[in-house]
């Protein structure tokens, strides 16, 4: 593992040593006394700053999250069912959330990479990656908590365009336009060995409208119909 820089606070030199440790040896195998070390700090105050090991695990993932968190910013407000134009508003909702997921996926590696170096965007990723396979008791209720406003939205965009659907069927339809796109973020090495080459920031734009026109034909909407054989 890399050296933390040293003109980072000690707060956030314990978050990206955090980062690091968990990310290579789980929560149960990392050491508060290892993660100090790392930072260049006293263990004593991650007792201080984070009360304990469990804390500290919790606001490295927070940190990870951070880094593409602001993506609802970004998108349009969510239509009520029975709006005038409730249904082209929700297709330019579905649309807008695949665009900035795409360009969270891309972006928030790069950003992680720029601020704090390579070794910690890769441990973050690691983390990141694991923590969705297999959620650590310490972070359940911070990522239910921190999806739950994604996932919704989602469910908005898809309830006004399809409104007669079960929960269930609300709940599979999300999950394969979500789908697409998590395979992306957690695929890289993979889409690098077939293709020869990653995507690059210009090629987003034509990325997205691959994903937008996929889910909606697979969704049935007639919006997405006048591209076909384009």
């Amino acid at each position: 593992m890399n050296p933390i820089d040293p003109t980072h606070d000690t707060r956030t030199r314990l978050l990206l040593a955090a980062v690091q440790v968990f990310a290579a040896k789980n929560f149960e195998g990392s050491s508060i006394r290892e993660i100090a070390r790392q930072a260049g700090a006293n263990s004593a105050l991650i007792q201080y700053y984070f009360g304990g090991k469990e804390g500290l695990y919790l606001e490295a993932v927070k940190f990870v999250f951070a880094m593409g968190c602001d993506m609802l910013r970004d998108l349009p407000p969510l239509p009520a069912a029975g709006d005038a134009g409730a249904r082209v508003q929700a297709v330019e909702c579905l649309k807008a959330y695949i665009r900035n997921l795409v360009k969270v996926t891309y972006l928030a590696p790069r950003r992680m990479q720029d601020l704090y170096g390579p070794e910690v965007e890769q441990a973050a990723f690691s983390l990141w990656t694991r923590e969705m396979q297999s959620l650590h008791p310490t972070v359940v209720d911070f990522i239910q908590e921190a999806i739950a406003p994604f996932m919704e939205y989602l469910r908005s965009c898809l309830l006004v365009l399809l409104p007669d659907l079960t929960e269930e069927s609300l709940f599979r339809l999300s999950l394969s336009i979500q789908g697409q796109l998590t395979h992306l973020h957690s695929h890289m090495g993979l889409v690098k060995l077939r293709r020869s080459s990653v995507y690059t920031e210009p090629e987003l734009d034509s990325l997205s409208e691959h994903f937008i026109q996929f889910s909606l034909r697979g969704l049935g909407i007639p919006e997405a119909f006048p591209l076909q054989g384009a």
